[in-house]
């Protein structure tokens, strides 16, 4: 059983078919979004600006179950000016349930592709992830499969799919939430749940299939639980986040040699000093490590589940150094519950948050893209309505110079678009 408990969806399904139909509808917007309790002065921020003209444009919106797909949460990849990502349902792969969900190839001129319709049983369904690119082959994650665990899948950019792996709970994990990565031609993982102690692992495959549990999580122990993020190499290393951990049960950052063994770079503690709740990947840029925590800092935000405060950027050393880059402030001063994984484009990191925003007072904002200098000096870029799309949870690509992203809500039908922004 899947436990969708920790601020995304507020539902628990079983089978495959129930759990599409239950759970395959919209992120919950949020119920109130109060003032910064802290006292605490903010950031160096510039005044929230949406863009007007061209900056901000739509490229597609999804609606049609049966033949483009819905609700797009992962994060985009570029190959030869083509655009790949999953929808998380729709599609015509299992119609009767709401979709099973996609990958499809997007132009940066809007024309849409679907590549693979899941069907939710043999080859899995529910990819919240992205793909990754190894030699010209494409690599992702989904639930359901076979054995409802979820699976690890290749595609061809010509829509040819194949199953790699098929999670089983115990021992190889349950429900991969994140996209792989590429290193010397073997991919790595984490599964959100299973495992030896049920909340989570981090592992490895190869293209062929040949699937090995570096580590299993274990909670209240040593290195955190629920991985939801992608991993990171460093020089050999692997590092990531957990969603939870301890103490507190607010998260760490972790690091794992690629033969397993790893310990806590740092844990959150979730007060106006530290971030909590970490739901992305880290990016690397000169030696540090940088990442979004989706709770902790400012504000009190009351309806957000366990996002306690509006969510930070930090910077991490390996060795375990953390400071707070930002603080987020909620609606309407800026974002709020940063998701997505950071880019790093031109010297200034770009990311997006689910809420907050000058925009859609009802749900205390639909959701902003930001920038962000690496002294901490914040900008909103764009505060989406919902005819543009609205709550963004991943992250950026830039493509010649501009932005590209995707949103699970908002648009023209209120299952999401595809859209880009200039820098």
């Amino acid at each position: 059983m899947k436990n969708f408990d920790f601020g995304r969806y507020a539902c628990s399904c079983g089978l495959v078919a129930v759990m599409l139909a239950g759970c395959g509808g919209l992120r919950q917007p949020f119920d109130s979004v109060q003032g910064d309790v802290n006292g605490a002065p903010p950031v160096t921020q510039s005044a929230v600006k949406t863009p007007t003209g061209s900056a901000y444009r739509v490229l597609y919106n999804f609606g049609s179950y049966a033949t483009d797909g819905r609700i797009p949460e992962g994060s985009l990849i570029n190959l030869k000016d083509t655009l790949y990502g999953t929808t998380l349902s729709g599609g015509s792969g299992c119609y009767a349930s709401g979709g099973c969900g996609t990958v499809f190839a997007i132009t940066t001129s809007g024309e849409e592709t679907v590549l693979h319709n899941f069907s939710g049983s043999t080859d899995g369904a529910l990819p919240y992830a992205g793909l990754v690119n190894v030699s010209g082959v494409l690599y992702g994650t989904t639930g359901g499969g076979a054995s409802s665990g979820g699976t690890v899948f290749s595609i061809t950019p010509s829509g040819t799919e194949n199953v790699l792996h098929d999670f089983k709970g115990t021992p190889d994990g349950f429900d991969p939430q994140a996209a792989l990565i590429g290193v010397g031609g073997t991919l790595y993982g984490t599964t959100a749940y299973g495992g030896s102690d049920g909340q989570g692992t981090v592992f490895s495959i190869t293209v062929s299939g040949g699937e090995t549990v570096l580590h299993n999580f274990g909670g209240m122990g040593t290195h955190g639980s629920y991985p939801e993020a992608s991993l990171l190499q460093v020089n050999g290393r692997l590092f990531g986040t957990t969603y939870k951990g301890v103490p507190g049960e607010r998260g760490t950052v972790f690091e794992i040699t690629r033969s397993g063994n790893g310990h806590v770079a740092h844990v959150f503690i979730g007060t106006s000093k530290d971030g909590s709740f970490p739901r992305a990947g880290l990016i690397d840029v000169d030696g540090t490590l940088y990442g979004t925590t989706s709770g902790g800092g400012r504000g009190n935000c009351e309806g957000c589940g366990n996002h306690e405060h509006y969510g930070t950027i930090f910077a991490i050393t390996p060795a375990g150094k953390e400071r707070l880059l930002y603080k987020f402030q909620g609606y309407p001063k800026d974002g709020a519950v940063p998701d997505g994984e950071l880019l790093y484009a031109g010297g200034i990191f770009y990311g997006t948050t689910e809420s907050g925003g000058a925009n859609c007072a009802i749900s205390h904002g639909c959701g902003t893209i930001f920038s962000i200098t690496r002294s901490g000096s914040e900008k909103v870029l764009y505060s989406f309505l919902p005819r543009d799309g609205a709550h963004p949870v991943s992250g950026l690509i830039d493509v010649n110079g501009r932005l590209y992203g995707t949103t699970p809500n908002g648009g023209t039908h209120d299952e999401g678009t595809v859209y880009s922004l200039s820098q």
